[in-house]
């Protein structure tokens, strides 16, 4: 399965990098292709421009599984229904029939 990494970054200590590599490893151990955000944004980006490059991946990612006809789906950190940006793209994979789930789900 190819998944995203979605949840709250702002207010967070380095942008909340420890939580999404964490989970990033816990999905690759469970034989997941994962991405964050992080590797796409660059530290001190601006919230518009941060969610326009975390938008931009979680697309092209959607966009090449569905070229290559595999699955693709979202993985939500704890906390995310907190996040402005997190529900923004949670709401964009629903309404695009993209499946959510908590993290640990895909385990």
């Amino acid at each position: 399965m190819n998944l995203y990494v979605i949840g709250p970054v702002t207010g967070i200590d380095d942008d909340n990098r420890l939580e999404f590599e964490r989970v990033d490893k816990k999905l690759k151990e469970a034989g997941h292709f994962a991405d964050i955000p992080h590797r796409w944004v660059f530290p001190g980006s601006h919230w518009d421009t941060a969610m326009a490059e975390s938008i931009r991946r979680m697309m092209t990612m959607w966009g090449n599984a569905m070229q290559l006809d595999e699955p693709f789906g979202i993985a939500m950190l704890d906390g995310w229904e907190q996040s402005k940006g997190a529900t923004i793209e949670h709401d964009l994979a629903v309404a695009l029939g993209i499946p959510c789930k908590p993290w640990r789900e895909w385990l």
